[in-house]
């Protein structure tokens, strides 16, 4: 499931129906399925995108009402909730799971990077280096790395996001979000020759990933930083 690519992520999903098929009472390998449908839609791993929104959806829910105090369970509620729009109903539901687990370092990754996307930096940085104590050695260092740049991107702060964005591109396992995080730091910052090259690795990544990808879960609140990436991606042709 954390390998970011199309044939492991069918793969996980195979695993997790199985599960839900020995054990239909397992709320944890139901709210699995939601996450391996989240990521067919936000990575474009399946051109139905509705259909992966709807099924993250549907069993982030049915993990949920099987096991209410799961953090689990409730952070893939708030990133299927994420995933349709919803953004302040996602950050409840990832508040949530860690009000049920306050070490839980997924949980506060999470919640960090939907306050960056929401331009409250302050929060995302604080809530994304709890997230990093917690858990130096993660599967998803790559991906609390990009959200500390977004962090500082979203504080004006371009030292600190140069620093976080040139961390989390040498970080194992880059997935394409990282690299449109890149291209967002880089830009902004007027690192262009970096933002280049992340802009290449998307297109290397997916031919047919652009901005409208990207901007579907990723609007950034403050108009004049989203007016500022959009141009930056439009600059590199994404």
């Amino acid at each position: 499931m954390y390998r970011f690519n199309r044939a492991d992520n069918d793969i996980a999903l195979g695993h997790f129906n199985r599960a839900t098929e020995l054990d239909p009472n397992f709320a944890r390998a139901f709210a699995g399925l939601s996450y391996t449908h989240f990521q067919n839609a936000f990575q474009r791993f399946s051109p139905e995108f509705e259909s992966n929104q709807r099924l993250a959806l549907d069993f982030a829910e049915k993990g949920v009402s099987l096991d209410p105090l799961d953090p689990f369970a409730n952070l893939i509620m708030g990133r299927a909730q994420w995933l349709t729009g919803d953004v302040e109903a996602g950050l409840s539901w990832m508040d949530r799971s860690v009000e049920i687990s306050p070490n839980y370092a997924f949980g506060l990754y999470n919640g960090a990077l939907l306050h960056a996307i929401q331009c409250d930096g302050d929060r995302g940085e604080e809530n994304v280096a709890k997230a990093m104590n917690l858990s130096p050695i993660d599967t998803l260092t790559q991906s609390m790395l990009a959200a500390r740049g977004i962090a500082c991107m979203v504080r004006g702060d371009d030292q600190s996001q140069t620093y976080w964005a040139e961390r989390a591109l040498r970080a194992p396992n880059v997935h394409i979000y990282v690299d449109c995080m890149g291209v967002m730091v880089y830009g902004l910052a007027g690192v262009w020759d970096a933002a280049h090259l992340c802009a290449e690795n998307v297109r290397r990544k997916n031919p047919s990933f652009g901005q409208a990808d990207f901007f579907a879960t990723f609007t950034l609140l403050d108009p004049a930083i989203l007016e500022s990436v959009e141009a930056a991606f439009s600059r590199l042709g994404l």
